[in-house]
């Protein structure tokens, strides 16, 4: 049986992605966009892209046809074999002329955000969630590429092959969030969908934590019922709900995989109480939570039934 028996396609998709990310480069196929370049307006010859700011550390790569990226001071034409990677706040846009698959990795704390787009599979995302965070991975790809010192594409490659080693753990044991849009990426305003992107990545970076939503939207530049349309339009939730499914999906690991008591997996998801955790967990999963605890029918509803699947278990 293979490892991905089981598995539906976008997390098969997921794996075979990581397994490239984690393919050793040299030096002449890595590239990598400093945070110290944005300053540099963004070069794309003449044509007039959609471009965003990244809000984290972004690796992407293309795995069929080509792909211009317009970053600060230069245009960079990616094509297999490729890794693209990008700091924190710097400016950037895509031309896809060639159609190209294209995979993303979008790391915040403990979270990684995996991308894909492709002509026939557009904007589908899965969040991947554990408990390691995964800031120190990125401070030290951010140092071997500032340096670019001898031997530092083979750094590069141990550090995304331990990324690699985490992610596809999280993939198996189900640890993750399918956040595909439902609608193509490239036809919606740019603002609004880097606003959801932001706020989804915060959600699932700092979910355990109390969330002020209101505050968390005026700072990507809309009120909270604004933005909330925007959510239930596309992911058909909303933000307060998204949260909700972020803190259920690592709570049922807990509660599958380890002896830790109830009020103890309440507040390690972000809930106060035990109270609040069993009436936040069946009305998202419409099952009870000492039943599922003692085994789970596997018979709950999904976590949403338009964009979202289950996550399990809890994982690294």
């Amino acid at each position: 049986m293979s490892e991905t028996a089981g598995l539906g396609s976008l997390p098969e998709a997921a794996l075979t992605a990581i397994a490239e990310l984690a393919e050793p480069r040299p030096p002449g196929r890595l590239f990598y966009c400093a945070a110290n370049s944005s300053e540099a307006a963004v070069k794309a010859d003449g044509r007039d892209i959609p471009t965003h700011v990244a809000h984290c550390l972004e690796l992407m790569f293309v795995q069929r046809g080509s792909m211009g990226v317009a970053t600060p001071g230069q245009l960079l034409h990616l094509v297999p074999g490729h890794l693209l990677v990008i700091d924190i706040g710097v400016e950037h846009g895509e031309i896809r002329d060639d159609a190209p698959d294209v995979v993303f990795f979008a790391i915040h704390g403990t979270n990684v955000q995996f991308d894909r787009v492709s002509p026939d599979h557009p904007s589908e995302s899965l969040s991947l969630i554990g408990r390691t965070d995964l800031t120190w991975i990125v401070d030290a790809i951010r140092r071997e590429f500032a340096r670019r010192e001898p031997g530092f594409d083979r750094a590069v490659h141990a550090l995304l092959e331990y990324l690699a080693c985490i992610l596809s753990r999280r993939i198996q044991r189900g640890s993750h969030l399918d956040v595909s849009w439902v609608w193509v990426r490239e036809t919606i305003d740019n603002k609004a969908w880097q606003a959801m992107r932001t706020v989804l990545g915060h959600l699932a970076a700092h979910f355990r934590e109390d969330t002020d939503v209101e505050a968390l939207s005026r700072s990507v530049g809309y009120s909270s019922s604004h933005l909330n349309r925007f959510f239930m339009r596309h992911l058909g939730k909303t933000m307060s709900k998204c949260l909700r499914d972020f803190r259920i999906a690592h709570g049922r690991g807990l509660l599958l995989h380890t002896e830790i008591p109830i009020s103890d997996v309440a507040q390690m998801v972000g809930y106060s109480d035990a109270a609040s955790f069993r009436r936040a967990f069946e009305s998202a999963t419409g099952t009870k939570l000492k039943g599922y605890r003692k085994g789970g029918s596997g018979r709950e509803r999904p976590l949403n039934t338009t964009a979202w699947s289950d996550v399990p278990q809890p994982g690294s």
